[in-house]
Formats: C-alpha cells, sequence, structure tokens
C-alpha cells in the first residue's frame, strides 16, 4: 500500500522524495540538490559547507522574533542493506516504501527511515507556515552512517543556534541526553598461500539469514554474528577433515551486526559428503543455541570452480582462533547502572584481501579510554600474525545534562500532552551530538524520534502512530522551547 495518505502529509510526502533519491553514505548529492529545491521553492536560506553539510534558515513567525534560535538536526545519508533474493542497486534504484498495518517498511531493503524521517520532519517544519517558532536552523549532515565526517567537519560559525534537537533516535516517547562514542579497528593480517594439489574439489559454504541489526542498539539482543559462526564452522572442518580455505567474506558495514558470510573451501574429493553431512549438522546445533533469536538461520553448500590457492594452514587456524577469541558484543555494563551498556564491541567485517585478510571492527563506548582499551585487546587477539592494526575513526560521547532548561521543558511537554512523563536515557548508539558539542560546547541539546526497528537491517520499519506523535510533540516543543528558553 502506498504511504501518500499518511498523515501528518507534508512529512509522508518528503519521505517519499528522499526514499525516491539514493543516498548511501558517500552519495548524498541527490538529496542535497533535492534540499536546494526546496530552499528555492519556500524561500529559505541554504548554506552549505565545505564538507557537503547542509543549513537551511527560517526566520521567526509573528511575535517570536525575540526567541532563542534552535537548531534541527539530522543525517542525510543511510545504511544500505538487503535480502539475500532481492536484486537491489543502493546507488541507482529507489527504496519502495509500504505501508503495511500499522507500520511501514520496505521491499526487502533498509527503509532508511533511520534517519530519513527526522530528516522529512525537518523539511515539513520548515516549509510550513501554521508552526510559532523562533528562528529556525535545519542542519543536514553527510556520512553519518560511515564514520560521522559530515558532523566532525562541520564548519564552526555556520550556526547561530542555542539549543538543538536531534531527531535521530528511535523510541517515541523517550529523551535521549547521551550517547556513546566510538572508534574503528582495523587490523590486516598478512597470510601466505599454497597451491591446491591432489584430488581435491571447491565448495562454497554460505551462512545468511541473520537478523542482523544496529551495532548500537540491537548489541544485546543475543543475536548470532555471521563472521564468528562461520570461522567456528571452519576451525571444526579443519580438524575433522583437514580442508583448506581460499576466501573468506563476511558482513558488509562496520555498523552492522553482520547477517551473511561466505567461504571457499577445498575439499578431498573423496570427503565431500561428510563435511556436508558435518556442515548440515553444526547448522542444526547453531540453530537450537539461537532458537530466540535466528529462526531463519541457513547455509548453503555449493559446488564451486577449483580454488587454485589456499591460504598456509597453520596461518589459517591462527586467524579463526584469533577470530573466536575476539571480544563480540556486551564488554561491559555501566558500573553504578546496570540496564545501560558501557563498552561493546562488533566484529563488523572479515574479508580476503591481496596478501591476507583484513578483519574490522567498531567498539561503542560511553567511557572514552574504555574505547581505546577495548580496541588495544581486539588487536592484541592477533599478534601470532603480526598484523598492521589501525585504531581511527574516533569520535566522542555525549555526556548527560540532568539539569538541562531544555529537558526541563521539554518532560513537563510531554507530560501536559501525554500524562506521563517520557524516559530520560543514554542510548549506546553513536549521535551526533557528542562532536557538535564539541563544535558548539554553548549547545543544549537533546535527541528524540519516532519508533523505528531493526534499523541497518532489511526488516528495518517505522511506526505509522509514533511519527504523528512525534511530530505533534516536535511542533509544540519548538514553539514551547523557544518561548521558556
Amino acid at each position: 500500500m502506498s504511504i501518500a495518505h499518511l498523515a501528518p502529509q507534508p512529512l509522508w510526502q518528503h519521505f517519499q522524495a528522499l526514499c525516491d533519491r539514493p543516498r548511501p553514505s558517500k552519495h548524498e548529492q541527490l538529496v542535497v540538490d533535492y534540499l536546494r529545491d526546496v530552499a528555492v521553492q519556500y524561500g529559505l536560506t541554504f548554506l552549505q559547507d565545505e564538507i557537503g553539510n547542509v543549513v537551511l534558515k527560517k526566520p521567526a513567525t509573528m511575535g517570536m522574533q525575540k526567541a532563542r534560535t534552535i537548531a534541527m538536526q539530522c543525517h542525510i545519508d543511510m545504511v544500505p542493506q538487503k535480502r539475500n533474493d532481492v536484486a537491489h542497486d543502493f546507488f541507482k534504484d529507489p527504496i519502495l516504501p509500504v505501508a503495511d498495518g500499522d507500520i511501514v517498511r520496505a521491499q526487502g531493503t533498509t527503509l532508511g527511515a533511520d534517519n530519513g524521517i527526522g530528516v522529512a520532519a525537518m523539511l515539513a517544519v520548515m516549509q510550513s507556515n501554521d508552526i510559532a517558532h523562533g528562528p529556525l536552523e535545519a542542519l543536514f549532515t553527510v556520512d553519518e552512517e560511515a564514520g560521522m565526517s559530515g558532523a566532525k567537519g562541520l564548519d564552526s560559525q555556520i550556526l547561530d543556534a542555542e539549543i538543538l534537537f536531534n531527531l535521530d533516535s528511535e523510541d517515541e516517547g523517550e529523551l535521549y541526553v547521551g550517547c556513546a562514542g566510538g572508534v574503528d579497528v582495523t587490523i590486516d593480517c598478512p597470510i601466505s598461500t599454497l597451491p591446491t594439489y591432489g584430488e581435491v574439489s571447491s565448495l562454497e559454504l554460505h551462512l545468511s539469514g541473520l537478523r542482523g541489526g544496529h551495532s548500537g542498539i540491537d548489541i544485546h539482543l543475543g543475536r548470532g554474528n555471521a563472521n564468528i559462526m562461520l570461522s567456528a564452522l571452519l576451525l571444526e572442518l579443519r580438524a575433522r577433515y583437514d580442508i583448506g580455505v581460499a576466501h573468506f567474506h563476511g558482513g558488509t558495514l562496520r555498523n552492522a551486526i553482520p547477517r551473511d558470510a561466505r567461504a571457499i573451501i577445498v575439499v578431498h574429493s573423496r570427503l565431500i559428503e561428510a563435511v556436508q553431512r558435518y556442515a548440515e549438522s553444526f547448522l542444526e546445533m547453531q540453530k537450537i543455541a539461537f532458537e530466540a533469536t535466528e529462526p531463519s538461520l541457513a547455509l548453503a553448500i555449493n559446488p564451486c570452480p577449483l580454488a587454485p590457492r589456499c591460504y598456509d594452514p597453520s596461518q589459517l587456524d591462527d586467524l579463526l582462533k584469533s577470530l573466536l577469541a575476539t571480544p563480540n558484543g556486551v564488554l561491559e555494563r555501566h558500573p553504578q547502572h546496570q540496564d545501560i551498556i558501557q563498552t561493546s564491541s562488533n566484529l563488523a567485517i572479515v574479508k580476503s584481501v591481496d596478501g591476507g585478510v583484513q578483519v574490522q571492527c567498531l567498539v561503542r563506548s560511553a567511557d572514552n579510554p574504555a574505547k581505546y582499551l577495548a580496541g588495544r585487546d581486539i588487536a592484541a587477539m592477533f599478534d601470532d600474525l603480526s598484523p598492521a592494526v589501525i585504531v581511527d575513526g574516533a569520535y566522542s560521547g555525549w555526556r548527560p545534562n540532568m539539569d538541562s532548561p531544555v529537558l526541563a521543558t521539554m518532560k513537563a511537554l510531554y507530560a501536559r500532552d501525554h500524562g506521563r512523563e517520557p524516559a530520560v536515557k543514554v542510548i549506546h548508539a553513536g549521535l551526533e551530538c557528542g562532536i557538535l558539542g564539541g563544535i558548539y560546547p554553548h549547545m543544549d541539546m537533546i535527541s528524540f524520534g519516532p519508533t523505528i526497528r531493526c534499523a541497518h537491517s532489511p526488516d528495518e520499519y517505522v511506526e505509522i502512530a509514533s511519527v504523528a506523535r512525534f511530530w505533534d510533540y516536535l511542533c509544540a516543543a519548538l514553539t514551547e522551547v523557544a518561548s521558556q528558553a
């Protein structure tokens, strides 16, 4: 069913326009062009900094000219993930959103509600003529999902606002006042190869069907990691049948829990059936272990052209053991608040490259030193392979300010309209607020949004009713906060 009939219509119309325009990280130009067109159509000021971030500015409505300036902020890129049975080119093809009962989802791909609904809401506000507000700024950052380079490179003079609404959280009825920081750990492991020989054949193992998800929001849910599962299977097959491994590729994005992984193995021809039987029994054991979280786990085993070379067996064993020992998932909870994740790691990507295998992890932590300590511990797992390790892409967390005047106003506003106070939380995902607060330290910031589930996976959806409530809350907040701040 089309989303054109959904309310509030301006918001959903802008969201459809975003879906029509491919926007993976670092490829946001079509959306930038759209923002420019909206600015021209509604008489808004359009600014763009050197790194590509866009700011739209709108003057205050009548009687609100002396109110403090509020900036709304979202990122315009999205995570490109699809089901294996779906043919979709994220650089050319539009996202196909459908209203399915009380949710909107896409057809076999990520929806891009993260952060497209927030972007659409900002544009609907900027075009409106019936919302009372002070001077408004709408900041659209680029490249959030691939490293937050847009926020990191934001022009320090482009904004005038003293208050910032980040619209990138995913639980309607909750206010976020802090977030984790993060750092990327890339490990290049040199591994030699040897020629294959004898009566051997190659098989491709394809582990798929895992739920994946956001490596911050979903990291505590006990979902399977395809890289870890496939490493365990390969190590077992090596111990039992002395297989060779010619290729490994699992995961696609640093901030998505890996949903599938592939390996090409070399097997003595007389052992093919035994290898297949053991692989199938391994799958059944994994299905039992992950019965509650991975109902669609699958393993395909197919013949493929013979690989001419395989990894050196001793180095390969060291690699597989290192992968299995790599810290992954929740590493530490907050010492005073056990419901808050302090530090986590996502073993995101393992891939064959020239000269060896590359491993990529994303470490998140609310404690800045802890993320570097975890990165060091991950790198230490690969010491026997003499790896080249790069720790970079660090971004700051956002420290909570429970005495924030904006927080007090937002809590009172929500309680007035809903009969209860909103939950106030710190999120383990990486919001751009920590980075933006470093550039604009005077800003009072808060984050809120509609209810989005399964972000960074093809199961992503947004709850329709929550979008309407989020919209009403945003509009009321623009008036209330500007009036009282």
